[in-house]
């Protein structure tokens, strides 16, 4: 028992070590995990692949709850380079960005202005500068989820504070009855 709690403080302690030496690594790498995502997972054949569909549905449930669009800042035009994007039939009627890079009005259940958000003929999403698009989120994603997770850090902190806190008082309890166990020789009841 021991052991195994021993175990487990030491591996936390070392993933903590090792995400703080090399973050700027996993930054990199989960951004460029991101934008692959979408180039070629979202809305990618969903009816037959659940790996996909996931891939899609989370994306769509971040861009909403995180108000956010693609990867990086004014990084939607990751989505022109998207299987979904490609697969568009009408090149009169194609949708630059998902629903849920547009601005969404709690208030009202609905979208600001979807079609221009999707298919802004002076700006973005459908060329990289031009005319403001108020319907469409200009915050990128990963710069949305650093932000959130930079607030909620002392949440965290706190929580995995209290977890190796736990994990130490199993370590010194689990001494102290191996310690008892020698006095007596035997387990009293």
């Amino acid at each position: 028992f021991v052991a195994v709690i021993g175990l487990m403080f030491v591996l936390l302690l070392t993933a903590a070590i090792l995400g703080a030496v090399f973050r700027d690594n996993l930054e990199d790498n989960l951004q460029e995990d991101m934008k692959r995502g979408i180039r070629t997972q979202y809305a990618t054949s969903v009816d037959y692949s659940d790996r996909n569909r996931d891939v899609t549905e989370s994306w769509d449930m971040l861009q909403q709850r995180l108000r956010c669009c693609a990867v990086n800042d004014e990084g939607w035009g990751l989505y022109q380079e998207s299987n979904w994007f490609t697969r568009q039939y009408s090149e009169y009627d194609k949708k630059f960005v998902p629903p849920s890079c547009c601005v969404y009005e709690n208030r009202l259940g609905q979208y600001l202005n979807l079609q221009n958000c999707q298919s802004f003929a002076f700006g973005p999403p459908r060329m990289q500068t031009g005319a403001q698009n108020n319907a469409l989120h200009y915050r990128g994603c990963y710069t949305a989820a650093r932000e959130f997770i930079i607030e909620q850090a002392n949440i965290v902190l706190g929580i995995g504070f209290a977890f190796c806190v736990f994990l130490i008082t199993g370590v010194v309890a689990g001494v102290l009855f191996i310690l008892k166990l020698g006095e007596t020789g035997e387990m009293e009841y």
